[in-house]
């Protein structure tokens, strides 16, 4: 916006406002000083600039965080065309059609991926009130639209959208990574052998067979280890878990089974996890026989099952648990926190850009206001001729 100082033109006569507008009466009960009329038209200076205004050398000198603004908002917006922008943007509309979306989208991701741990209704419950808070803020942009200059229905689309991808991604989230982990992470640490059955264990995270190994040997048998390779060329591991006893049975019944992705060969050959390390005795449940998550492959698993029992005599008990077998739990629970914490990290990244592209466009062209509008004219103040009152 252009900055003017009433010099010889100290009633606005020959200002912007004049030329501009065709009836130049003002409501002097909501603007008894005219300063909305001046900043709109050019007048008076923009006191929303951030800047300080010299009396000597008439132009506006920036403050060291209005400066700040400027320069980071040049960065931001320096991928559109110079050619083009309406007259009356705003730093406020900026930051509300980035910030906004994106605080949505932040809210709705952590809400669907971590909180859903502890009850869905919460989760819907926690939804609804963000749903308040950025009907809210839409409501609040519609009101202050004399100073952000920006539409309420554009605002709203966008708000929408980032609700919808941070439900969507929160989901993807919990599904791929947080049920998992904080399964393992809270949940118990039970001792058991070979020998245990599988459902007096179904409540625990991990699985120690360090005593059980000491007395009857539990272990991987890598000889009795199958792969199902499907279509896509991923090879679905499995090893039995056994120890002396069930293994010298005509029939040996498995309760436990270690598995892993392409870490095998079709027959009598597994490496996945620490099965090659001999202090290895531990065990990382894996929720519905899934890996690595828990809704990830379990048929495929269950054919590998079914084919190590067809080829070596042995049967999979009822309730049979699938694990990741580990020399060092703790390190397996922070491998999948740390793949937790990326999704999260690369989730944000990515709404952040691509908010801040979307709300950059919409500020700079300033799509889905008027011509009047872009002025800082909200359409209420027309009359019943279609005038603007002022």
């Amino acid at each position: 916006m252009p900055v003017q100082v009433v010099k010889n033109d100290p009633f606005l006569t020959h200002g912007r406002g004049a030329a501009d507008v065709p009836d130049a009466r003002e409501d002097i009960s909501r603007d008894p000083f005219l300063t909305a009329h001046g900043t709109r038209y050019g007048a008076t200076r923009d006191l929303n600039s951030g800047n300080d205004f010299d009396l000597n050398t008439g132009k506006d000198e920036p403050q060291p965080q209005g400066e700040l603004e400027n320069r980071f908002i040049e960065r931001l917006t320096g991928f559109l065309p110079t050619d083009y922008a309406f007259e009356g943007r705003t730093k406020k509309g900026l930051k509300q059609l980035v910030a906004g979306p994106f605080i949505a989208f932040a809210g709705m991701l952590l809400t669907w991926s971590i909180l859903q741990t502890i009850s869905e209704q919460f989760c819907i419950f926690i939804t609804l009130v963000w749903g308040c808070l950025c009907i809210g803020s839409i409501a609040r942009s519609r009101r202050l639209l004399l100073q952000m200059r920006v539409s309420p229905v554009v605002l709203g689309t966008l708000v929408l959208l980032a609700i919808v991808w941070g439900f969507a991604a929160g989901l993807r989230g919990y599904n791929l990574h947080f049920r998992q982990t904080i399964f393992s992470y809270s949940g118990m640490q039970q001792p058991a052998s070979a020998s245990t059955p599988g459902a007096s264990v179904a409540d625990a995270a991990t699985i120690d067979f360090s005593s059980a190994q000491t007395k009857g040997g539990t272990s991987v048998d890598s000889s009795r280890a199958a792969g199902f390779k499907e279509a896509d060329g991923h090879i679905y591991c499995v090893a039995p878990i056994l120890d002396t006893n069930t293994a010298s049975a005509d029939m040996p019944r498995v309760n436990f089974w270690a598995i892993g992705l392409d870490c095998c060969e079709p027959f009598g050959y597994f490496t996945c996890g620490s099965s090659r390390e001999i202090g290895a005795a531990s065990g990382v449940v894996m929720l519905e026989g899934g890996f690595p998550c828990p809704t990830c492959n379990n048929d495929q698993f269950r054919l590998a099952v079914d084919k190590a029992a067809s080829l070596y005599g042995v049967a999979s008990a009822p309730g049979a648990v699938f694990l990741q077998w580990t020399s060092n739990v703790s390190g397996n629970k922070a491998g999948m926190m740390l793949s937790a914490v990326v999704f999260l990290v690369v989730s944000v990244l990515l709404a952040f850009f691509g908010f801040t592209v979307l709300g950059c466009i919409v500020w700079y062209y300033g799509l889905g206001l008027s011509e009047m509008e872009k002025l800082g004219r909200l359409p209420e103040e027309r009359d019943n001729l279609g005038k603007y009152n002022y």
